[in-house]
């Protein structure tokens, strides 16, 4: 391997069922995926629920027999369907009938021209029989998951269109059902016909030379196989057996004569971490690749090293991956490894491109050559030289930062101490799951502690606690506590109330809260949102509470009240963790952690402190809605901040 060392030791690993994730632009632009009305997924989970067919045999070969019989395909030989049965166990033949019946009747005629539709077929099925049966499937290399994402086809041609010129050999090494391998085979053979090929010689040479897919799951590799000889018949009336190169095998084991041999790596690798993962599996990819050494082990980290060693010095790997490895801590390995070769582009992915998956992407483009000085990478924000892409110490990815941006990342990164250094920075309240937060939480009435779940006890002023959860206070605001009450025991993480139920009960030690003076930040905001509490309230997960860790360092939190509330915090917050698309924005304690602080400017008889205490009492003044008089204040402390980076 070039990217990675050789693979070692037999350790049982897993089928990969994961989150999949979108396609990109060779501009950097966001990608949006052609206009389909057609939307696959839902319409098929809902017919094959009303079905009620269990097994995904069945609707898969009902579908594989509509598609033989369509009016384009007809005259296909009809041995490819027993190839295809072949890979599943057999069902009943009156349940094929009435899946096919089902089918025919309830999908569109556009569904039976979709590339997607057996790959969608095979994982609605496997969707309604996870959740029947309340089950998880697993393979032998380790790796869980209920149900795949696969890439809709309108993704995998743009992908496949930026990166396929000429003759090339392309190889997907999590190819599920095919659908980049039959984009491919199409674009290869129009490419070969339109040189005046014979069509028949154009198809099998882009057969033979220019696809290879692998993958673990069996029935899914031979709905690539089934796909392809479709395609090759319905493109030139080929209707040879030849021979494919699809292997059921793990792409990150031994691939013998594959190293370094492909054009090409392109595809949407798995999403599996942690709890997906067997440890034995875990430590034999520790073992061998430099991505999964440190940090949490997600398989589209290690995939990514290894697409590198599968191919050839100057080729290309073009993967769908989660925006997280831009930024996550975890991924520093792989950012290392990533910037060691010559990136194209990282471009974003509209989160709805994937039917509801609320994991957000991006398509990262990456040619495997060292990267000269003036290479430049293809960013949402524009071409940025390649050697200033990585910011700070853990080499954050930041596309969308303008230039402007990142020279004050640079320059606060250069001249701060990350907050941590002063400061404590600590997760609120969790109540588990539920019963118990109707257990825990309630009001007082009464002198009575009255539960969600509707039980009373005596009040106790050392039991029952004031708790907040974020809503309550917006920036420099006062808390408008809305009467909640939690019954603060610490007992309870160790003899639940409701013994036997899943219980993640975590009340955290109380002099994180119950102290006269603390900054309390939202957890679920498009950047930070931050207020001062001198109440004592205690507070659920949603808020972070963050104080000084040593009380003689005489650090001012109002004036860090007025930093996390700038703009020019914001600005370095946003671009430095992308938390400011539509699918959950977050404010991570890590994050706030990092976050660069000048102490000299936070000292109590500075311009900040007295900044964010006018702010502070203002908001305080107006019934905690602010008014006119702030936006002086508001501009000053933007301009303390830029005068005090800049010294």
């Amino acid at each position: 391997m070039t990217a990675g060392p050789a693979v070692r030791g037999a350790v049982p690993r897993p089928p990969r069922r994961a989150e999949r994730g979108p396609s990109e632009a060779p501009s950097g632009r966001i990608i949006r995926p052609l206009f389909q009305p057609l939307r696959l997924p839902p319409l098929l989970s809902g017919l094959l629920a009303r079905e009620g067919i269990g097994g995904s045999a069945p609707w898969v070969l009902a579908g594989a027999e509509g598609l033989l019989q369509r009016a384009a395909r007809s005259g296909a030989p009809a041995r490819w369907l027993t190839e295809l049965v072949s890979a599943f166990p057999r069902p009943d033949g009156s349940a094929v009938s009435a899946c096919r019946r089902a089918l025919e009747g309830g999908l569109p005629d556009a569904a039976w021209t979709s590339d997607a539709l057996l790959g969608e077929v095979l994982l609605a099925a496997r969707r309604l029989s996870a959740h029947r049966h309340a089950t998880a499937r697993a393979g032998r290399a380790g790796r869980r998951s209920v149900f795949d994402v696969y890439t809709p086809p309108s993704l995998a041609e743009q992908m496949v269109a930026a990166v396929q010129v000429g003759p090339r050999r392309m190889l997907d090494p999590a190819c599920g059902a095919g659908v980049f391998l039959v984009t491919a085979f199409r674009r290869a053979f129009q490419r070969r016909a339109a040189t005046g090929q014979d069509a028949r010689e154009a198809a099998r040479g882009a057969l033979t030379h220019e696809i290879s897919g692998i993958d673990l799951d069996r029935e899914a590799l031979a709905l690539a196989r089934f796909s392809l000889r479709l395609a090759a018949w319905e493109a030139a009336g080929l209707d040879e057996d030849l021979p494919l190169d699809l292997r059921c095998a793990d792409a990150l084991g031994p691939l013998p004569g594959l190293e370094g041999r492909f054009d090409v790596v392109i595809g949407n690798p798995p999403f599996v971490e942690g709890r997906g993962l067997t440890r034995p599996y875990q430590a034999w990819l520790r073992a061998c690749f430099r991505s999964a050494a440190t940090g949490k082990v997600n398989l589209f980290a290690v995939f990514v090293e290894r697409g590198l060693s599968l191919i050839r010095e100057g080729g290309i790997l073009s993967f769908i991956l989660p925006v997280t490895f831009l930024r996550n801590e975890r991924y520093l390995a792989l950012r290392v490894l990533l910037l060691e070769h010559a990136l194209e582009a990282i471009t974003p992915v509209e989160p709805g491109a994937f039917e509801g998956r609320v994991v957000e992407t991006v398509i990262l483009r990456v040619r495997k050559q060292r990267p000269g000085r003036a290479w430049k990478v293809a960013l949402p924000a524009g071409r940025t030289p390649q050697h200033r892409l990585a910011l700070g110490p853990t080499l954050r990815f930041c596309p969308r930062a303008s230039g402007e941006t990142r020279r004050q990342i640079e320059r606060m990164e250069r001249c701060g101490v990350p907050l941590e250094t002063h400061f404590a920075v600590r997760d609120g309240i969790s109540t588990g799951f539920q019963p118990f937060p109707q257990r825990l939480l309630g009001r007082v009435v009464d002198g009575a502690f009255v539960a969600d779940d509707g039980t009373r006890a005596p009040f106790d002023p050392g039991r029952h606690v004031r708790i907040i959860d974020g809503r309550e206070f917006h920036a420099f605001t006062p808390i408008r506590w809305e009467g909640r009450w939690l019954e603060y025991d610490k007992a309870h993480e160790h003899r639940p109330p409701h013994p036997g139920r899943p219980f993640n009960c975590q009340l955290r030690e109380r002099e994180i809260f119950d102290r006269p003076e603390k900054l309390v930040t939202r957890q679920t905001a498009r950047g930070l949102i931050a207020t001062v509490d001198r109440e004592r309230f205690f507070a659920r997960n949603s808020v972070h509470a963050t104080y000084p860790l040593d009380a003689g360092a005489g650090l001012s939190l109002a004036a860090l009240c007025a930093c996390l509330n700038s703009a020019f915090y914001r600005r370095y917050f946003l671009a430095v963790t992308g938390e400011d698309g539509e699918v959950f924005p977050q404010v991570h304690v890590s994050d706030i952690k990092r976050l660069p602080l000048l102490p000299q400017a936070l000292e109590p008889g500075g311009r900040l402190h007295a900044l964010g205490e006018e702010l502070l009492a203002r908001h305080a003044e107006a019934g905690g809605a602010g008014n006119g008089s702030v936006a002086p204040l508001l501009a000053a402390v933007e301009e303390a901040l830029e005068a005090a980076f800049a010294g």
